[in-house]
């Protein structure tokens, strides 16, 4: 590049936008980078409250340790990487009035008293499907084509509240699971197809050869701490309020403090409906596809108690759609990961989601009163709570509808070899994993883009 310094400003500190700044800095030290974020702390939702008498994360929990990019990211910044507790294997469904431990493996699946013969039969049956030709599913009826009915609506549905929150008979499989989607329209079997993949990636030394089971992390001090980190090593403008996005003459121009402010290159890794509000006046249609992304609705109540109570060993339970519940599911905070959590017992229960969005509109007594009734009911505890907090967010995850793929491509297109680009959550995938890894792309395409046009 040029020996003139080029700016570019990254709208959103969350950890995608964090992981763009920081990769690209790594890549172009001539470059200056600057992050914008409205608040006054990085991350996003990504929140942990490690002061409270009851230390808890206010967003995501933890990531895997196969998902490579984060896992590494945090062992290159250095940052206390704690394993959860062996218990927390254990997962459990509320189904028929009781908790039942889900089988952990394809073995221990075939021996589950849950699944009828038929539907485990169906597991085998896999390995001889044909790929089929529909350019999206949704996620129950992927599954209940691939495997079964019952499989959906027992297994597929409890994961995806867990996950998503989301409606499955809605959600984009496409979208949702790239690689699972991707292995069935190639291979037939989802198997095979997985199998296929992985070994493509340790032909290009993306993958080890032998796979290990992911155990779940978090961070000494709480999730926050990964964010937190990569603030550290970016130059960002916490309190300052980005309101439009102009281009003049293919150059990107935007407002803040109530000045103009141009740069060479503009990413977005805001919120879908904060993007498109700022695009409105100069990229319409572009606008027009990012406020179609839906989002759902989740709330997380956490409560403590400071009595160690009797309940089963394990990471928590989730609930099927079709059970009578009023909670999506129930974590075992304080099992998880005992080094971040103080004496007593604490459980993170998510609650809302497509299921009962209008619960985030209740006051914090009557929600209270309706958890409590829940742990009562589904884990028999009958103490009162020591510590009640609420966290409702009201746009929590982006709901990936069917034909969300036409919606990426759109945009993606729009932006073709243009200065602006988007990342993050909103197209590319809800995890953490996932914004460290849209955030790599992204750093990747802005990089080709400056070397492109000025060296």
């Amino acid at each position: 590049m040029s020996q003139l310094t080029r700016k570019v400003a990254v709208v959103g500190a969350g950890l995608s936008g964090l992981a763009t700044a920081y990769f690209l800095g790594k890549q172009l030290s001539d470059v200056e980078i600057t992050v914008f974020e409205e608040e006054a702390v990085p991350g996003g939702k990504i929140l942990s409250d490690q002061k409270a008498e009851f230390p808890h994360e206010k967003g995501p929990n933890g990531f895997l340790s196969s998902r490579r990019e984060i896992f590494e990211l945090c062992e290159e910044l250095e940052l206390d990487i704690l394993f959860a507790n062996e218990d927390a294997a254990k997962r459990y469904l509320w189904m028929d009035g009781e908790l039942k431990r889900i089988p952990e493996g394809p073995v221990s699946m075939m021996t589950w008293g849950e699944l009828s013969l038929k539907t485990k039969l169906s597991l085998f049956g896999d390995i001889l499907k044909k790929p089929r030709a529909a350019d999206d599913e949704s996620l129950y009826d992927f599954v209940s084509q691939q495997f079964s009915e019952e499989f959906a609506m027992k297994i597929a549905d409890p994961f995806v509240a867990g996950v998503f929150a989301a409606d499955p008979k809605k959600l984009s499989m496409r979208s949702a699971f790239p690689a699972v989607f991707d292995a069935q329209r190639s291979h037939g079997s989802v198997i095979k197809g997985m199998k296929a993949a992985y070994k493509s990636k340790i032909e290009q030394g993306l993958a080890p050869a032998k796979r290990k089971r992911g155990r779940l992390c978090s961070l000494r001090g709480g999730m926050k701490s990964l964010p937190k980190a990569l603030s550290e090593r970016v130059k960002v403008r916490y309190n300052t309020e980005v309101t439009t996005l102009n281009v003049e003459d293919e150059t990107p121009v935007l407002c803040f403090d109530g000045q103009q402010h141009e740069f060479d290159a503009v990413v977005f890794a805001t919120p879908a409906d904060r993007t498109s509000e700022m695009m409105a006046a100069t990229m319409p249609g572009l606008a027009e596809n990012l406020v179609n992304v839906p989002y759902t609705a989740v709330g997380v109540a956490v409560c403590g108690f400071r009595e160690t109570l009797d309940i089963p060993r394990g990471f928590g339970f989730l609930v099927p759609s079709h059970e009578k519940s009023r909670v999506l599911g129930v974590l075992f905070s304080s099992q998880i990961f005992p080094d971040n959590h103080g004496e007593g017992t604490t459980f993170r229960v998510m609650y809302g989601g497509a299921r009962e969005p209008g619960l985030l509109d209740l006051d914090k007594d009557e929600l209270q009163a309706i958890i409590a009734s829940e742990l009562k009911e589904k884990l028999g505890v009958t103490v009162p709570m020591d510590f009640f907090q609420t966290i409702p967010w009201k746009k929590a995850i982006p709901m990936y509808e069917l034909g969300h793929y036409k919606k990426v491509e759109y945009i993606e297109n729009a932006l073709r070899e243009k200065s602006i680009f988007i990342t993050g959550t909103s197209l590319y995938g809800v995890s953490m994993n996932d914004c460290i890894v849209s955030g790599q792309n992204c750093a990747e395409q802005v990089k080709n883009y400056l070397r492109s046009k000025y060296d």
